[in-house]
């Protein structure tokens, strides 16, 4: 059932986003950052010309904080990234895109404050209908083969419950392997 939820609700936009691949040693030696996912965000997001907002956090209303997303392109997709380092971590990053879909929804404030990142990439940028937008899970592992089909299980079950409370928001949800060249899993 969470297989086949997977295959026909969760597109996997791998080829299509591309995502460059994630090589902690080299990242050390090049980027600014404490530790790896930071290091990759930062060097994706001068690459790729994507607004960086990993650790830029929505504070409203008073000792709420929510991060929007880790990176976030023209095309309207905010990108959660993490490492496949375990079930407990995967969750956390699906509730991530899950909260901010719903906020992205339910808040006019947050809102705008999405669409005030995305107008430093397009001026012109508005926000557009809820079908224009994509919370992307940009997955690192070193496993070969489909991303949806080396995650672990509870890990997909996780991430099918979040998906469905994305989708019924109007807002699409994908799935996009970062291959890791300095780690097996």
């Amino acid at each position: 059932m969470v297989d086949r939820y997977m295959a026909d609700n969760v597109d996997d936009i791998t080829d299509v986003l591309d995502m460059p691949e994630w090589d902690e040693e080299a990242l050390k030696v090049s980027t600014e950052g404490s530790y790896g996912e930071q290091r990759y965000n930062r060097w994706t997001s001068e690459q790729r010309k994507y607004i960086l907002l990993d650790r830029a956090f929505y504070r409203k209303p008073p000792g709420v904080q929510v991060e929007v997303c880790d990176l976030l392109t023209r095309e309207k997709q905010l990108i959660c990234v993490k490492r496949m380092d375990g079930s407990d971590k995967m969750s956390h990053l699906f509730q991530q895109g899950s909260v901010s879909a719903q906020l992205l929804m339910t808040e006019e404030e947050y809102r705008a404050n999405v669409v005030s990142s995305l107008r430093s990439l397009d001026p012109g940028a508005t926000f557009g209908r809820a079908e224009d937008w994509t919370i992307v899970y940009a997955i690192a592992t070193g496993r070969q083969g489909m991303l949806r089909d080396s995650m672990y299980f509870f890990a997909k079950a996780a991430l099918r419950t979040h998906a469905q409370a994305i989708k019924q928001s109007g807002i699409r949800v994908a799935i996009a392997k970062i291959q890791r060249s300095d780690a097996s899993s």
